[in-house]
């Protein structure tokens, strides 16, 4: 699931927004697979700047966190270049980001990883080499 839903892209940059920036066919809808690409890497990018602080991918999306993706989101659908007020958009959310993975900014509905989070195990297999547990 896309931290930013449908709806609640819906809610914040109208279906028209959608549409324009998806339907490069001239279909008159919302492409679903342009729509969740630009999902997956904003999704992607906030789990960057959280992966530390955090354990990821959220469940439940906090709503900060939400929002957030909303604005990666409308850039990422911009493929031609987006104007400077989505930039900056993207620009404050990315800062926000930054706080998050520094400490400054703390997520008061999530609780915080632990040493074990996010971290991949592996050990040696005398057979093959290293695997994963």
């Amino acid at each position: 699931m896309a931290y930013a839903s449908l709806a609640r892209l819906i809610a914040a940059l109208g279906e028209t927004e959608l549409i324009e920036r998806t339907d490069r066919q001239g279909h008159g809808v919302i492409d679903q697979i342009i729509l969740a690409d630009a999902q997956g890497r904003a999704d992607r990018e906030i789990d960057g700047y959280c992966r530390g602080r955090y354990p990821v991918p959220f469940s439940p999306v906090p709503d900060d966190v939400a929002d957030r993706a909303v604005d990666l989101t409308r850039f990422y659908l911009y493929s031609e270049g987006a104007p400077e007020w989505v930039r900056e958009g993207y620009d404050a959310a990315v800062a926000w980001l930054a706080g998050v993975s520094a400490g400054r900014i703390q997520l008061p509905s999530v609780a915080p990883a632990t040493a074990t989070d996010n971290l991949a195990f592996f050990q040696a297999d005398p057979r093959r080499g290293w695997a994963a547990t």
